[in-house]
């Protein structure tokens, strides 16, 4: 018996250790944004917390402005250096909403367990999505490696999933990861384990390129996203696992309760299965340009 075909045709069969395909994936991920990022990473906004109509009683929501008539004023050098700056800032938000128990950075935001980031055309969101990308593959998950904490990003386009309100985990892994089913159970069992000590991050894009029938459900509880919570639904903190939506302002346009959707509802956890005690896991940033959020 030739043990090594053996070893060769099991390998085939099941493919690779489902962590040797993430790492291989987070190391590309962090190779390619190193290339790229010095030119392409700046993002046009200025960060500026602002009361908006109709939120001043909601710590929940926090409006990022673009003064486009400031900019105008300044000269190249200048605008580069503090968009530097202005990246860091939203940065630090998002570094806040991910830190965990023993960071020093920790604050209000990391009590949350969902966040979605919305703009219009042109607001930085498509770019900010690549920059929290490669922090959360890169120095993130070198700091949380140090911590004993092994994190997964799962990062999806929703618009291209057939069954985004039950298979975001599965379809995910199967489209944008190229895992076999074997390699996502493996997957799923580390994240139950809690000797395995694994923390999952959602990156949820596109939210408003789904198709209509699948837009205003409430992707967290149809997916019951709470199960990833490192072992299981009803073990750790609530505001794990750490869900970040992305979508285009536009859809939202009209509607007096589009933040329902977005919430981290878990029927089976009485301290969030109600819209009241969910909104308490969320918050919202919004990147508008600076005419946009003046109004009329």
């Amino acid at each position: 018996v030739d043990v090594k075909q053996i070893a060769s045709n099991m390998r085939m069969l099941v493919g690779r250790p489902v962590m040797e395909v993430l790492e291989g994936r987070r190391v590309e991920v962090i190779t390619k944004r190193m290339e790229h990022l010095p030119d392409s990473v700046y993002i046009p906004i200025e960060c500026l917390e602002k009361v908006v109509p109709g939120y001043e009683n909601e710590p929940h929501f926090t409006e990022m402005v673009f003064d486009v008539k400031k900019e105008e004023t300044k000269d190249a050098k200048e605008r580069k250096d503090e968009r530097i700056q202005e990246r860091k800032l939203l940065m630090d938000q998002m570094k806040e909403f991910l830190a965990g128990k023993d960071s020093p950075i920790r604050g209000p935001l990391s009590e949350k367990g969902t966040v979605l980031i919305h703009g219009g055309a042109g607001s930085g969101k498509s770019m900010f999505a690549h920059q929290l990308e490669y922090y959360i593959q890169g120095e993130y998950y070198a700091e949380r490696k140090k911590q004993g904490v092994t994190v997964v990003l799962i990062k999806c386009q929703l618009q291209v999933l057939k069954k985004p309100l039950t298979e975001i985990f599965a379809e995910t892994m199967r489209r944008h990861y190229n895992l076999r089913d074997v390699q996502i159970y493996s997957l799923l069992d580390k994240i139950l384990d809690p000797g395995q000590n694994f923390e999952v991050i959602f990156l949820l894009d596109g939210y408003d390129e789904m198709r209509a029938e699948f837009r205003n459900k409430n992707l967290f509880t149809t997916n019951n996203l709470e199960q990833f919570r490192n072992g299981g639904g009803t073990a750790g903190d609530c505001n794990y696992p750490k869900v970040i939506y992305l979508s285009r302002s536009e859809l939202f346009a009209g509607q007096t309760n589009y933040v329902q959707p977005f919430l981290p509802i878990e029927t089976d956890n009485i301290k969030k299965d109600e819209e009241a005690e969910a909104i308490e896991f969320y918050h919202e940033l919004k990147l508008a340009s600076f005419e946009e959020s003046m109004g009329p």
